[in-house]
């Protein structure tokens, strides 16, 4: 029996993942994660990799692809240090070429990779992370002072990150001359609401948002945004009878 399933594949090659967990033995008290690189027409895995670090079966465990199918990155929360251990792939071998850690003072709740391979974001339940892929080294982390929901997104060279919260969406951008990641602006949206779906363009043009309010309505908001200056492009309201209630 498998648990916890996160899967990705790569945009423009033959690259698919599959991580999840099991029982670790019989007594059924711990879990063991395993990760698997797949590839059409062949119904056994590429190669496999399982992780020494055993679970209590939290679903903290995430795998991600880059766009090109050249990097694999996959996240497990490790209850004995605290911490995230990252791993980093490349499709033809299940030997990791980079291992490091990323501490977000919680079990992740959402994980991000930049489409080319070399940012990981990482959120907890307070505190973000930005990691370098290639060095391991970690770019950014702050506590956030505000309720983090689901939406979390990273831009296509990692340049980007956003993050979702009551009313707004809060958007980062790392210095070009010194590195640093510092607050770029916030959208916000006025009512009763909260942002909890977030993804960036690869070519760092364009974000869209996600505003769901939890007034009487229940409505949707969908909206658009030029990621570099925040000017907003387009925006789209569903109300709960639009999505639905067969009489309207």
């Amino acid at each position: 029996t498998t648990f916890h399933h996160s899967v990705d594949s790569a945009e423009s090659s033959d690259v698919h993942v599959a991580m999840y967990d099991v029982y670790a033995d019989a007594t059924l008290q711990m879990r063991r994660v395993h990760l698997k690189r797949f590839s059409l027409g062949n119904s056994a895995a590429n190669w496999s990799y399982v992780f020494q670090t055993l679970t209590n079966g939290h679903d903290s465990l995430r795998v991600r692809i880059s766009r090109d199918g050249s990097r694999i990155v996959a996240v497990l929360h490790n209850n004995a240090t605290n911490k995230e251990e990252v791993k980093v792939f490349t499709p033809g071998s299940s030997l990791p070429i980079r291992e490091f850690l990323v501490d977000v003072g919680s079990p992740f709740r959402a994980i991000d990779l930049s489409s080319d391979g070399t940012k990981l974001y990482v959120a907890g339940s307070i505190r973000i992370a930005v990691a370098d892929t290639n060095s391991g080294a970690t770019l950014f982390s702050g506590i956030i002072f505000s309720t983090l929901y689901n939406g979390h997104a990273i831009s296509g060279d990692g340049s980007y990150f956003a993050y979702g919260t009551s009313g707004q969406v809060v958007v980062y951008k790392r210095s070009p001359t010194t590195g640093q990641y510092a607050l770029h602006y916030t959208h916000a949206l006025a009512g009763q609401n909260l942002c909890d779906r977030i993804d960036i363009s690869d070519d760092n043009s364009t974000l869209a948002c996600a505003f769901n309010f939890t007034d009487n309505n229940l409505s949707a908001t969908i909206r658009a945004l030029d990621l570099p200056t925040g000017n907003l492009l387009m925006s789209d309201t569903a109300q709960k009878r639009d999505i639905g209630d067969p009489r309207t």
